[in-house]
């Protein structure tokens, strides 16, 4: 059987090598991240795609998904530049020419200077920005036959804002007022870790908006992106990690059948291919989980 489990690398990482070695570990799916919006820019921007492409059909991997480029959290949603908004649209087409199924992307927020962090954020414009942010984006996934997903962002326990689409009422409004069938939600599994323990509800009020997840796991402190499996070292303070058995449980009762995709950080001064493997076999435990099969 396999597993329908994918390993997301990132366009500036040495992800030739990552991809061969992911292969290598199990691997048969995988995601692209163009964290730098400058590939997709570039003249030839459809040749960086196509070489992605070929290298994971040269391992074996087939591409279920792409995140697109994004903007600093911190810069307030009104605020656009033509070449983002441009890299934001070619990354609908680069997930066509991947023969992926979606596109994750980051709401934004309406940031209000001065406020306290709980208030400094204007939920009402901030959906209306993102409204018409993400209309075109919507098209274009009418146009090329893929997804756009709309990611639920965090709300940090410290410092910045409590960033839209947290509230789980809200992320569910934005993709619903977006009125396309090629608008749906990415769960992002480490985001919620670090609003609250209510990560279920969340997850069942969103229901089958869910076409896509986003797994890693973090302290309950910041976006670390560890593995989803966290031990915690010596001295170091973990506030809470992800319950994965009450998350995926909720995940299940939606009737989610997509892939549980990992979004990583890798310790590239190390070697790789051991911590490739226990990725694999941790993603896999919760595929096992999803499935009710542990």
């Amino acid at each position: 059987m396999t597993r329908k489990v994918a390993l997301q690398l990132r366009n500036s990482e040495p992800w030739q090598e990552l991809a061969k070695t992911a292969a290598e570990s199990g691997f048969r799916y995988a995601a692209m991240a163009f964290g730098d919006e400058r590939p997709l820019l570039d003249a030839d921007w459809k040749s960086h795609v196509e070489e992605i492409g070929e290298i994971f059909a040269k391992n074996g991997l087939t591409c279920v998904q792409t995140h697109a480029p994004y903007y600093s959290l911190l810069v307030s949603a009104e605020k656009r530049t033509e070449e983002m908004e441009t890299a934001l649209l070619r990354s609908m087409e680069a997930t066509k020419l991947l023969g992926a199924e979606l596109c994750a992307v980051h709401p934004r927020s309406v940031i209000i200077p001065g406020l306290p962090r709980e208030n400094a954020v204007d939920r009402k414009r901030s959906l209306e920005e993102n409204l018409k942010a993400f209309s075109p984006l919507a098209e274009a996934g009418e146009k090329y036959g893929v997804l756009l997903g709309i990611e639920n962002l965090m709300r940090y326990p410290f410092d910045h804002p409590w960033f839209y689409s947290w509230i789980a009422e809200d992320h569910a409004e934005l993709i619903d007022r977006l009125q396309s069938d090629a608008v749906c939600a990415v769960w992002d599994f480490g985001h919620a870790n670090l609003v609250d323990t209510d990560h279920a509800r969340r997850i069942s009020l969103l229901g089958n908006r869910i076409r896509g997840t986003h797994v890693h796991n973090n302290s309950g402190r910041e976006d670390e992106h560890f593995p989803p499996f966290l031990p915690e070292p010596n001295g170091y303070y973990v506030r809470r990690t992800v319950d994965w058995h009450r998350v995926l449980d909720a995940l299940r009762d939606t009737g989610y059948d997509g892939y549980l995709t990992l979004e990583t950080v890798f310790p590239l001064d190390y070697p790789i291919a051991p911590f490739l493997r226990y990725l694999y076999d941790s993603v896999c435990t919760l595929e096992d989980i999803l499935q009710k099969k542990i």
